[in-house]
């Protein structure tokens, strides 16, 4: 999974949130950068995130959407799994621009205070942390730049999402779940445009089907970062309360 913009100065800012939030379920199948980096997308594409106790949080302590008024009242932890995926493609504003391997971190809590009319809702944190690869005629992941030599470095991911389906308590719901090949290739990243690419096989693995009976995006908050580094470069996306930004890009 890792799939977002116009100039402020060092910044790109497009729509809202509220605006361009329901676009994205249409791309997402495996959910890599689930938001932000399926944002990116939607600008040039042509086809297609221990035991509690019942404990109150605060908005300002954990990244919230608007569940009620004071953010979701938070259960039993029902989820905390982890998996590692190799070679998932990352989609940048042109194209998939690089191949990624990376460690994913899934926690997921009871909603107390959701509609009373319905006991599935649960908050998830989603972290992902890993390293990436790209190749010598790739895209850069903001301008579009061909990549001049092959290049890898870190990133993470991390946000906070609302599920309101029913959570399948029939698969495992804690401990490491083992690997998972999505199946990306160099070749495909090096085809250079979202309609001449193929992207990852959805059939490989999706976490929010086999826990929640879905392929598709989760209802991601406000709350979402990412950072991919190369040397002194770093392309950080950040979707917040006023929109999505990306902030530089990578050129080998």
């Amino acid at each position: 999974m890792p799939r977002e913009l116009k100039h402020a100065p060092s910044r790109r800012n497009t729509q809202t949130t509220e605006n361009y939030l329901p676009k994205l379920a249409f791309f997402l199948v495996i959910d890599f950068l689930v938001v932000a980096t399926l944002y990116l997308a939607l600008s040039n594409m042509t086809q297609r995130e221990m035991n509690l106790q019942t404990t109150s949080v605060a908005t300002t302590s954990i990244p919230v959407a608007n569940v009620s008024g004071s953010g979701p009242v938070l259960g039993q932890q029902v989820l905390n799994i982890t998996l590692k995926i190799t070679n998932d493609e990352i989609v940048g504003r042109y194209g998939y621009w690089a191949l990624a391997n990376y460690t994913r971190t899934i926690k997921g809590y009871r909603i107390l205070n959701s509609d009373p009319n319905s006991s599935n809702a649960y908050f998830l944190m989603v972290g992902l942390n890993g390293t990436w690869r790209t190749f010598a005629g790739a895209l850069s992941p903001d301008n579009g730049t061909v990549q001049p030599m092959n290049g890898s470095g870190a990133f993470y991911v991390r946000y906070s999402a609302i599920e309101s389906r029913q959570l399948n308590t029939s698969a495992q719901l804690s401990g490491y779940l083992g690997g998972f090949d999505l199946g990306g290739t160099a070749s495909d990243i090096l085809k250079g445009r979202y309609a001449n690419q193929t992207g990852i096989n959805p059939s490989a693995f999706s976490w929010t089907a086999r826990y929640f009976n879905f392929s598709g995006v989760v209802n991601i908050t406000k709350n979402y970062s990412s950072a991919f580094t190369y040397g002194n470069q770093t392309y950080s996306i950040t979707i917040n309360q006023t929109g999505a930004y990306t902030n530089g890009d990578i050129v080998t």
